[in-house]
C-alpha cells in the first residue's frame, strides 16, 4: 500500500511545481512533461529519466533513454531502448517489436501490450487494478501473459482471480463481524452519516501516513514502528471495506425481505460489494480505479473517525446544542387568595393612624362601652315639664 501511495504523492508533487509551461527539462535531472504529448524521435538521447503526467509519450525506433520511465495517467509506446525501468500506471503501455527494456516493467491499472520480438531484461509485474485500493495485496511478480497465451486462458484466470479475491474478503468479514460486532456496526453508521469528514480524513491520511511510515523504515530504529504502523493502515483500511460491506448486506437483506444474522449480512454484502469494485476497475479503462478507491478511502476515514470503530461519532465529535428558544406561554394569573391586600390611599392611611381604633365586635355582655379609663361625669336628671 505505501508504495503505490508514494507514487500518487510524487505526481501530485510534480504537478503542484510544474511550470506553467507543457514541459519542464533540466540538466542532470528527470524530464517532466505535464498535460502535453511528447515523442522522442529515432536517434535522439535523452540523459535523465522521464515523467509524463497525463500526457502521450512515444518512443521512436532507435531512441535512446538512459534513465527510467514513468507515465501517469497517459499512454507509452516504446520502440526505441530503455537503460532503465519502465512504469504506467493507469493508461496503456505498448512494447512494440523494436522494444528494448534493461529494467523491470510494470503496468499497474493500465493494459499491457507487448510484441513478440520485444526484449525485457527484468520482470514483468502487471495489474488490471490497483490492489491497495481495492483490499489486501493482489501484487502479482510473475510473466504476464502475453501474445502467445490463448485468450481463453487468460480470461479463465482472470475470473477465477476475481472471484477469489471477493470470497477472501468475505471471508475475513465473517471472522470479525463474528468477534468484533459493534465496531463494525458503528464504521457504518459513522460512513452513512458523515460521508464527507469520513472521505476527507481517509484522503488525508492515505496522504500523510505513508510518508511518515517511509521515514521510520529509513532508520533502523524505527522499522519496528513502521512496521506497526502499515499494520494499524490496513487494519482500519480491512475495517472500513468490511463495515461498507455489512450496510450492503443489510440493505440486501431488507430488499428481499429476509432477516439475516449480521456476520452473514457482512460476508454476503462484502462478497458483492467486492465483486462489484473489482469488475469496475477491471472493465472500465484507465480511470475504473477511482472507484474502489474513493470506496476504500470512506472506509477507511470512518474507521478512524469512530477510533477503530470504539466510539460512536456522535460521542467523539459532540455537536453544539441549538439554544432552546424562549417559552411562549402566557404566566398564569395568580389566584384572588394569592393576591396581596390593596394599599390604603395615602390620606386615608394618615386619617387612619390618628384615629383611635375600634372594633367591629359587638361589645360583650356586661361591660360598658365607655373605656375604662374615662372618668365618669355625674348625670343630672332634667326636670321635666310636670315637675316645674
Amino acid at each position: 500500500m505505501p508504495l503505490f501511495a508514494i507514487l500518487g504523492l510524487l505526481a501530485l508533487g510534480l504537478m503542484a511545481f510544474a511550470p506553467a509551461g507543457p514541459a519542464l527539462q533540466r540538466e542532470g535531472e528527470a524530464k517532466v512533461i505535464f498535460g502535453a504529448n511528447y515523442t522522442l524521435k529515432g536517434g535522439e538521447t535523452l540523459d535523465s529519466d522521464l515523467v509524463a503526467l497525463g500526457s502521450n509519450v512515444v518512443l521512436q525506433k532507435d531512441s535512446l533513454v538512459r534513465g527510467d520511465v514513468l507515465v501517469l495517467g497517459g499512454n507509452l509506446q516504446v520502440q526505441g531502448r530503455v537503460q532503465g525501468d519502465v512504469a504506467v500506471l493507469g493508461g496503456l503501455l505498448n512494447l512494440g517489436p523494436h522494444a528494448v527494456v534493461e529494467g523491470d516493467v510494470t503496468a499497474l491499472g493500465a493494459r499491457y501490450q507487448r510484441a513478440k520480438e520485444a526484449q525485457v531484461y527484468g520482470e514483468e509485474i502487471t495489474q488490471n487494478t490497483f490492489p491497495a485500493f481495492g483490499g489486501p495485496s493482489t501484487w502479482r511478480s510473475d510473466r504476464v501473459w502475453t501474445t502467445t497465451t490463448h485468450p481463453l486462458v487468460a480470461l479463465f484466470w482472470g475470473v477465477l482471480w476475481w472471484l477469489g479475491r471477493a470470497f477472501l474478503w468475505a471471508a475475513l468479514a465473517l471472522l470479525v463481524t463474528l468477534f468484533i460486532p459493534r465496531p463494525v456496526e458503528r464504521t457504518a453508521q459513522a460512513a452513512l452519516a458523515q460521508p464527507a469528514p469520513a472521505l476527507g480524513l481517509g484522503c488525508l491520511t492515505i496522504l500523510v501516513v505513508p510518508i511518515l511510515l517511509l521515514l521510520l523504515a529509513i532508520t533502523i530504529c524505527g522499522i519496528p514502528f513502521a512496521l506497526l504502523g502499515g499494520l494499524a493502515l490496513f487494519a482500519a483500511w480491512a475495517l472500513g471495506i468490511i463495515a461498507l460491506g455489512q450496510e450492503s448486506g443489510k440493505r440486501l437483506a431488507a430488499l428481499l425481505k429476509q432477516e439475516w444474522a449480521p456476520a452473514v449480512s457482512a460476508a454476503l454484502g462484502t462478497f458483492l460489494l467486492m465483486l462489484i469494485l473489482g469488475g469496475i476497475g477491471s472493465v472500465v479503462p484507465c480511470v475504473g480505479w477511482l472507484v474502489p478507491f474513493i470506496v476504500g478511502l470512506l472506509g477507511l476515514g470512518a474507521a478512524l473517525i469512530t477510533r477503530y470503530g470504539s466510539q460512536d461519532y456522535a460521542s467523539v465529535i459532540a455537536p453544539a446544542r441549538p439554544p432552546s428558544p424562549p417559552s411562549t406561554t402566557p404566566p398564569t394569573p395568580p389566584s384572588a387568595e394569592e393576591l396581596p391586600p390593596p394599599a390604603p390611599p395615602p390620606g386615608e392611611e394618615s386619617a387612619n393612624e390618628a384615629a383611635p381604633s375600634t372594633s367591629a365586635s359587638p361589645p360583650e355582655e356586661g361591660l360598658s362601652n365607655e373605656s375604662p379609663e374615662t372618668p365618669k361625669r355625674s348625670r343630672r336628671k332634667r326636670p321635666s315639664s310636670e315637675e316645674g
